[in-house]
Formats: C-alpha cells, sequence, structure tokens
C-alpha cells in the first residue's frame, strides 16, 4: 500500500503541470515551519491554524541551481497534503503569508473580504497577466497574490522567475475537518548520513522513545536525537546532511504520533522519502517502526 501511494504521487509529479485542479497541477507539501505541527495541549500532532503555507511540485517547473527540485527548504521534512485542500492564494514565489493576517474588523467587514494569508495593507492586490512580470521578489511583502481560479497562471508565472519555490496559502480550518484524510503521507528528504548507518532504526530504541514521550504518552517534535556523525564537531550540526537527518527523525515522530492518534495503519498514512533531485520517481516508501501507544 505505501508503494502505492508513493507512485500516485510519483505520477502526479510527472503529469502535473499548470492547472486551476490541485490534482492536475502536481504535488502539494507542506514542510514543518513550527507553526502547523506540534503537540498541542489536547495532545493533538497538529495546532489549530486558520491557514498554513505550502508549495506545489511537479516535472514541468524550473530546477534550481543546484538541479534540485524547488523546495520551500532544501532540508526539512513535512507532509504531502491531499488535492482536496482549499486554496485561498497563491504566489509564484514566497509571499511572506504567515505576516498577510486581517484585523478582527477586516474580517467582519463583507465589503473588504479580507482573505488571511493574502491580505495586502490597503486591500486586496490580485495578480494579473500584465503585473506579475514586473514584481521585485527581493521585497515579497510587495507581492501581488494569485486567486484560487487562476491557480495555473501562477504555475506559468513561476517558469518565467526561476530559482524559487512558490507558495500556496491552504485554508487550515478546512484542512482539519478533513483530518486525517487531508493527509496524504508524512515525508522526509533523502539524507546520506542516514542512508549509510548500520541500522536505520537505532534512535528509536526503547529509552530514546521514553524520553521522548509527552506527558499524554505521544511523541513530542520538540525531542531529536540526532544521528551520531552529526554530534561531532560544531559545524558538522549546520551541515545540510545531518539537518535532512535530523529532520528524518522529526518525520518519524510526527508520523508516530499521527498514527496513534488516529489509530490507523502505516499502509493508510504511510511514511516517504523525496530525493529532491529525482525528477521522475521523487517519491520512495521506507521503513517504519511501530508507533508506541497512548
Amino acid at each position: 500500500m505505501r508503494a502505492i501511494v508513493a507512485e500516485r504521487l510519483n505520477s502526479r509529479f510527472r503529469e502535473g503541470g499548470p492547472s486551476e485542479s490541485l490534482l492536475s497541477a502536481g504535488v502539494l507539501l507542506h514542510q514543518f515551519d513550527g507553526l502547523l505541527f506540534d503537540v498541542d495541549r489536547t495532545g493533538k500532532p497538529w495546532q489549530q491554524r486558520t491557514f498554513f503555507s505550502a508549495h506545489l511540485i511537479n516535472r514541468k517547473l524550473p530546477a534550481l541551481p543546484s538541479g534540485q527540485i524547488p523546495l520551500f527548504s532544501q532540508t526539512g521534512a513535512g507532509v504531502v497534503l491531499a488535492p482536496s485542500a482549499r486554496v485561498s492564494c497563491a504566489y509564484h514565489a514566497d509571499g511572506m503569508s504567515a505576516s498577510r493576517t486581517c484585523h478582527l474588523a477586516e474580517l467582519n467587514s463583507s465589503s473588504r473580504r479580507c482573505v488571511e494569508g493574502c491580505w495586502s495593507p490597503g486591500g486586496p492586490d490580485w495578480c494579473d497577466e500584465k503585473r506579475q512580470i514586473s514584481l521585485n521578489w527581493h521585497r515579497p511583502a510587495d507581492a501581488c497574490a494569485w486567486p484560487p481560479s487562476k491557480l495555473a497562471q501562477m504555475l506559468r508565472a513561476q517558469t518565467q522567475q526561476p530559482a524559487h519555490y512558490n507558495e500556496v496559502v491552504v485554508d487550515g480550518k478546512q484542512w482539519e475537518t478533513e483530518l486525517p484524510t487531508s493527509i496524504e503521507a508524512v515525508f522526509f528528504l533523502r539524507s546520506d548520513v542516514q542512508r549509510n548507518r548500520t541500522s536505520r532504526t537505532a534512535v528509536y530504541d526503547g529509552r530514546r522513545l521514553a524520553a521522548a514521550t509527552s506527558f499524554s504518552g505521544r511523541l513530542t517534535l520538540r525531542h531529536r536525537s540526532p544521528p551520531r556523525e552529526c554530534l561531532g564537531p560544531k559545524h558538522l550540526l549546520y551541515s545540510k546532511e545531518c539537518s535532512r537527518a535530523r529532520a528524518e527523525v522529526k518525520a518519524r515522530y510526527l508520523h508516530s504520533n499521527l498514527l496513534s492518534y488516529f489509530k490507523l495503519q502505516a499502509s493508510m498514512l504511510p511514511l516517504l522519502e523525496l530525493n529532491p533531485f529525482s525528477w521522475v520517481n521523487p517519491f520512495s516508501s521506507v521503513h517504519t517502526v511501530s508507533s508506541p501507544t497512548a
């Protein structure tokens, strides 16, 4: 089942392109940004948000100078969002949506129609065919936003200003209502440090799992066990490979928490590896360990 999910996402990545439909536009990812996923006071592995950021990837997008798929983070892990997600707006680069919040009066005013994550000072500022060409992405706070009906144009605009990821603002309330089906998979980026280890499950021995459990019995994202290779000289702690290895631990913790919270089998919500250098089959299934019980 995990391999089936990986192949479905790979097919969507290869065949995706400019489209108003998320299903046809590629694969929608959210990478950890410290805002959406954490264990809250009720024991839920996520925080309630009115909106959050994601980004679309597909084979037709221009590669980064390194040859990698344009991701929000080249080290961070995250989740694959289901194409049923409700898009509030999108940017063909980083739109700094976290700072585009609405005041209470704006939210209650039907005339101004403030949209969280898409709002600019003075009112909504929508992109069009003429305006998007001249945007200066050195000042993302000044960027216009593409409405959901112009998702295809956003992706076309990204190809004209390459070497950057896009940003898709997702309705957090609707996404939370549809959990767990609003998440297709949890993923982490391929790390050669972890791949070369003799035992990938060493960081999940009983003592470390016990030390990393929260008051509710679930794993907390605040506790991480990076590989031994990343615990040496200080400069190694900031290397890309070690950052990816630590992110893998975080992804496995979240995956375990989600399985425990929703009482799911790993085949229903798989853990996948994403190779950012692969433009044919970037997703692959990986081994998972049993989740702890609450």
